[in-house]
């Protein structure tokens, strides 16, 4: 069986499967010469030998390489504006994302900077307006994010307090590069962080008040991809190919998902948690707000949610209970306020936060408008009860 396949999904042309990075490297080469790779700081890139396969293949091709660790957990406009002026100096043709979501979505911000000759700062408070953006490829080692698929560039912002994205549908890579050994960089419990992601973004997008018949059916693609996923995993573990592979496949549907009807409450509640707290990892953020989503999304849209749990074939319909099974099948444990140094008392600042700069997705959610004072209330009460179990 042909273990990689070529398709344009979502405007982008995705090569997807083991062995993809190796037969697209010259495809890399026919975009540009000038090759501005942005990665992470923590050099699993380099230390599993995928940039040192990038640098051979500038070789052989004849382009040239500048590699940036420059990107963060959490990835700041600060750290998109050092990347933009680096880029710009070494004259990039093409800019290379590869690792997480933060590490591609830095790489969308250079990218439409030195296109829009603007900084990402600039452009992520709509300060100047994005007029295109450089070639662009992703390669995420991460099944979680689905950045590879869509316009999104997620950064936080000092200026502004706020953790929100750049939109647009000219940041959205020309190649993605889907290949899931890259996947096996990750350890646990970031691995099942990651899908933790991807599943919020199928099960949001499914429930959305902007969802359709097509954004449905990419979030459902995802959730059975995950549960299929999950059932391996316990066959087989992490190490397992077969088991990344669901899970990157997933991340991608997801990807489109949301990039069709964007994300919820969910997403605007954990943005600005992970802002405050930058240490905590997107997806573990999500996780702890997963069954206080979940109760709130079961008094206005049950039957969605219980019909988008299902998908998983955990075998349980309550959705609440869903989403806690599967947090701890991916984590080991649900993770509590008191282990990520969030305090019930910071509620307030939290749903005021989501309302300040993420109310599109605030309104995205089954049951708006809300009462903002009672959702704030029903948070704190939410984390406190963590304190007395």
């Amino acid at each position: 069986m042909k273990k990689t396949c070529r398709m344009c999904i979502n405007g982008v042309n995705v090569c997807f499967g083991i062995g993809c990075f190796d037969e697209m490297l010259e495809d890399i080469a026919l975009l540009g010469r000038r090759w501005y790779v942005v990665t992470t700081r923590g050099g699993s890139m380099e230390r599993y030998g995928w940039i040192p396969r990038l640098r051979e293949a500038a070789e052989k091709y004849g382009a040239e390489i500048k590699v940036c660790r420059c990107v963060s957990t959490n990835p700041t406009t600060a750290q998109a504006d050092e990347a933009y002026r680096d880029a710009s100096l070494f004259r990039a043709t093409v800019v290379i994302g590869i690792g997480g979501g933060s590490a591609i979505d830095v790489a969308k911000a250079v990218a439409a900077g030195i296109a829009s000759k603007a900084k990402p700062s600039e452009l992520y408070r709509k300060a100047r307006p994005i007029r295109g953006s450089v070639p662009l490829v992703a390669i995420p080692s991460t099944h979680g994010t689905g950045s590879e698929v869509d316009g999104f560039a997620v950064l936080s912002d000092e200026e502004t307090k706020s953790k929100a994205a750049i939109v647009s549908g000219m940041i959205k890579p020309k190649i993605a590069v889907v290949d899931p050994r890259l996947t096996r960089t990750l350890p646990q419990p970031l691995a099942g962080a990651t899908v933790v992601d991807a599943f919020s973004h199928a099960i949001e997008s499914y429930v959305a008040n902007n969802a359709s018949t097509l954004s449905r059916g990419f979030a459902r693609e995802a959730l059975i991809a995950i549960g299929r996923g999950l059932r391996l995993l316990d066959e087989r573990g992490w190490n397992d190919l077969g088991v990344r592979e669901w899970f990157h496949y997933a991340s991608m549907m997801a990807g489109v998902a949301i990039d069709l009807s964007r994300t919820t409450l969910l997403h605007a509640l954990e943005h600005p948690i992970s802002f405050y707290h930058p240490d905590i990892h997107h997806g573990i953020g999500l996780a702890l707000l997963l069954p206080f989503w979940a109760s709130i999304v079961s008094r206005h849209a049950g039957p969605d949610l219980v019909e988008a749990v299902s998908y998983l074939g955990l075998g349980i319909s309550d959705p609440v209970e869903a989403v806690k099974r599967l947090v701890v099948k991916l984590l080991g444990e649900t993770p509590s306020p008191a282990s990520l140094g969030v305090e019930p008392a910071e509620a307030e600042t939290i749903v005021a936060d989501a309302y300040r700069y993420l109310e599109p997705l605030v309104r995205n959610t089954p049951g708006y408008p809300f009462d903002k004072k009672g959702l704030a209330e029903e948070l704190r009460r939410y984390l406190e009860s963590w304190t007395k179990t």
